[in-house]
């Protein structure tokens, strides 16, 4: 492109430059009206002038034929006038209006007059102060939820009245309720409440009747309509649970999981749009614990440690005794609701893994010599959940052996259990001298372990065959 060429098109770019800031300029001037002041605070009155004009006048009125000024820049940039000699007003460089200490008498129209040179006729700006005061909480506040930001969970029941509201503002900012239906949101029924005193307003709203949803899971939304900005969030979402739900009758799946192991409990919907799972001793006492909505942003209940909430699925790593309970989950896809009921029971197993017996060296199977009236003590160390032991022949019924006066001792620390049973050995078949005994663990709660069983060899001591003969037969003689 020839050099000619180029210069006229710099040219052209630098005119349509000016023009552009002239344009702007003369936008810019202005004041910015309504002008919204927190009561109690410094307060400025925001304006756009020519960095050089020649002087302005400010005054508390719409009318200033005949009124005196406020506060002045006169043609040295000098400010005087009876506000700014009381500290009540104050001026910036570009001529905003700066209140001290923003009272209800301030909420008036402001008017200021700019001179751009001694020789131009001035031009007249106004700006409407309306006095704002922030309420006493950044949000809407729904009953039953004050401690919570942005989202919260209600059990709802019939006696209960769903409110939300916002207190002491100025000016009063409409609230209303509507529902959620994941494609757009219904504005429902409620019952509207204003009060005042002498600077603010509350407002309060009530949900009329919340049981007109079909789901027992619905979220309700509390919108603030805030053209001002006085809160720091404008909504507040609800999730109700009208928890008519009769849990007995789901089925309860069982889940067994060992001490340190990791446990995932599903849901029975894939893609659940609202997911509520309940913890409790039995179906008969559960208690929300989490909830989570995932299309919803920051609608999730804080999660326990070691909990893990993704897809509406429960993991629980490093399950530990601590953890067992009902677990149940209610989920909504936003078509029908499902239910799952589990049943979690952690397992310790003892240390050793088996039933050990008192007089045998290391390593499960032994053999022990036993005299006339002597005993048999095995033993679990450290197990969860608690079971019983019993000893017995093996195979059960295959020897003449009785096993008398068991007593059997439980201690519990930690919720670990340490079982003993010690009993008496009686021989009634003398055709034989040694015998297969097994301490096994019985009980309900003994088809959740395994191992528990250890066999051993008892041996007649010739002691003890003496007395017997001399019992049944040197008393006959």
């Amino acid at each position: 492109m020839p050099l000619k060429c180029l210069r006229i098109m710099e040219m052209l770019l630098l005119w349509y430059f000016i023009t552009c800031l002239e344009v702007y300029g003369e936008r810019a001037e202005t004041c910015y009206s309504p002008a919204y002041l927190e009561l109690g605070k410094t307060g400025t009155i925001q304006c756009s002038f020519p960095e050089r004009f020649h002087s302005l006048v400010w005054y508390d009125t719409d009318d200033i034929s005949g009124k005196t000024a406020i506060i002045a820049y006169d043609e040295l940039r000098e400010k005087n006038g009876p506000g700014y000699s009381t500290g009540e007003f104050d001026l910036q460089p570009n001529g905003s209006l700066i209140i001290r200490n923003v009272s209800i008498e301030h909420e008036t129209t402001f008017t200021v007059t700019l001179f751009r040179t001694p020789q131009q006729l001035p031009q007249h700006y106004q700006v409407h102060v309306e006095i704002v005061v922030k309420p006493l909480r950044s949000q809407p506040v729904v009953s039953s939820c004050e401690n919570t930001l942005g989202s919260c969970y209600i059990e709802w029941t019939h006696l209960l009245d769903v409110s939300c509201q916002i207190e002491h503002s100025r000016p009063a900012i409409n609230i209303t309720w509507s529902r959620r239906s994941f494609s757009s949101d219904e504005i429902v029924p409620f019952r509207h409440e204003t009060s005042s005193d002498a600077t603010t307003h509350t407002t309060a709203v009530m949900i009329q009747n919340p049981s007109m949803c079909q789901t027992n899971l619905s979220i309700y939304i509390c919108r603030a309509d805030d053209p001002i900005g006085l809160l720091e969030r404008s909504e507040t979402s609800v999730l109700l649970d009208k928890k008519d739900i009769d849990w007995s009758k789901i089925p309860v799946i069982e889940i067994l999981r060992e001490r340190n192991s990791n446990v995932r409990l599903t849901c029975s919907q894939k893609s659940p749009r609202i997911v509520v799972w309940k913890k409790g001793e039995s179906v008969n006492d559960l208690v929300t614990t989490v909830y989570d909505v995932p299309a919803e942003d920051n609608f999730r209940s804080p999660v326990p440690d070691r909990w893990k909430l993704e897809a509406g699925s429960l993991t629980i790593q490093k399950v530990q005794i601590i953890d067992e309970s009902t677990y149940a989950c209610h989920s909504y896809d936003g078509k029908v609701e499902a239910f799952s009921v589990y049943q979690l029971k952690v397992i310790v197993y003892p240390s050793p893994v088996y039933p050990v017996i008192e007089g045998c060296p290391s390593g499960r199977y032994c053999v022990l010599e036993k005299d006339y009236n002597d005993t048999i003590t095995c033993a679990l160390r450290g197990i969860h959940p608690r079971v019983d032991l019993e000893l017995q022949s093996f195979p059960p019924g295959s020897s003449e052996i009785s096993i008398t006066n068991p007593r059997l001792t439980i201690l519990v620390s930690n919720d670990l259990s340490d079982v003993t049973l010690t009993a008496e050995l009686e021989f009634g078949d003398m055709s034989s001298t040694r015998h297969t005994l097994e301490c096994i663990g019985t009980g309900e709660n003994a088809r959740m372990l395994t191992t528990l069983s250890t066999k051993f060899e008892v041996i007649m001591t010739g002691s003890y065959v003496s007395v017997f003969i001399c019992e049944y037969i040197c008393v006959y003689v």
